[in-house]
């Protein structure tokens, strides 16, 4: 297997490259995407948050295969729009990742805001101090297990964007297996590649998890 692989390491290298990149742009879209979800569904206004709820959950509803599928094949077939399919796929995995970090972010909000504000107000500390320095703080550390665990599951999503033909690991792997008909050692290396990735993302979850879980001593 490795002989093989260091036979088309410049394919694989190229692959892995593209398939990073697209998983970064997918969170550097995705992350503010679902922020402004978060932000609209826990508004003080009920129309707002029932208008974000619709959409969060059209969303939701949209498996991110179709809209890739749809982008791609389908929107220049209604309109004048052409996008890549490295568009098409950035796209679809940040709008699923927005959807599923949006309710992580709201999940962990519900769990400390009530007796935070509440605990605030009494300290007389003014909103918006109390907002950037000790409920903002407080709900990304509460959400950030869960973010990145939702990343990774973004990254193994992101095998489908080889269904439009862009060029990622999967499509790269593909497209070799054609060419050598060695199957077995080729699909086994995308297992390590994704294993890797996710067991790194794992990893950053579990420290700082640990991170959260050590008790700070108090003044003496």
């Amino acid at each position: 297997m490795f002989s093989l692989l260091d036979s088309y390491r410049d394919v694989f290298r190229a692959a892995v490259i593209s398939t990073l990149w697209l998983n970064s742009l997918a969170l550097l879209f995705g992350l503010p995407l679902a922020l402004t979800l978060f932000a609209l569904r826990t508004s003080r206004i009920a129309t707002i948050r029932f208008a974000a709820a619709a959409v969060n959950e059209l969303l939701k509803g949209l498996p991110a295969l179709v809209v890739m599928f749809w982008l791609f094949l389908c929107l220049p077939l209604v309109s004048s729009w052409r996008v890549s399919a490295g568009t098409a796929a950035i796209i679809a995995l940040a709008l699923n990742y927005a959807v599923g970090a949006a309710e992580i972010l709201r999940s962990a909000w519900q769990a400390v805001e009530p007796d935070l504000r509440n605990g605030l107000g009494l300290q007389g500390i003014p909103r918006f101090a109390g907002l950037a320095f000790f409920e903002a703080p407080l709900l990304i550390t509460s959400a950030a297990p869960g973010l990145l665990a939702q990343l990774a599951t973004t990254i193994k999503l992101s095998a489908i964007a080889a269904f439009i033909g862009y060029e990622e690991v999967f499509h790269a792997t593909q497209g070799l297996i054609q060419q050598t008909y060695r199957p077995v050692e080729l699909y086994t290396a995308l297992a390590f590649f994704y294993v890797a990735l996710v067991l790194a993302i794992s990893g950053c979850e579990a420290a700082f998890r640990r991170f959260r879980a050590v008790p700070v001593a108090p003044d003496r």
